[in-house]
């Protein structure tokens, strides 16, 4: 197994461009999907999960107990964009100011 590249973040622009859009699948790969974007996060890469195509709820509270878990633990945030979508970062991908940017300018919804 080789060992992962660093990702050198000065390359990659603001926050902003380096958004991930996820759409999270119903299947058997849904731990493997949890992990993949928990060490998305984790490479302060801010993700944009949708739930639209998961149908049982039971699942979309597992992933985002999850993210919201690990989230908390290195300081992160969670913002809730639409009814069935979340914005998850690390405070470090707020840094530059694009991601509060864009969540003022899109909108949020207010738990």
């Amino acid at each position: 197994m080789t060992p992962k590249k660093k990702i050198n973040k000065k390359n990659l622009g603001t926050s902003f461009d380096r958004l991930l859009s996820y759409n999270l699948v119903d299947d058997d790969t849904i731990e493997d999907q949890m992990i993949e974007l928990a060490e998305a996060i984790m490479s302060d890469c801010p993700v944009l999960l949708n739930f639209e195509s998961v149908k049982d709820v039971h699942v979309c509270n597992r992933v985002l107990s999850f993210l919201s878990g690990l989230n908390y633990a290195i300081a992160g945030r969670v913002y809730q964009i639409g009814a069935e979508s979340y914005l998850i970062a690390s405070s470090d991908a707020f840094e530059d100011g694009s991601l509060e940017k864009w969540v003022k300018e899109f909108g949020h919804i207010d738990d």
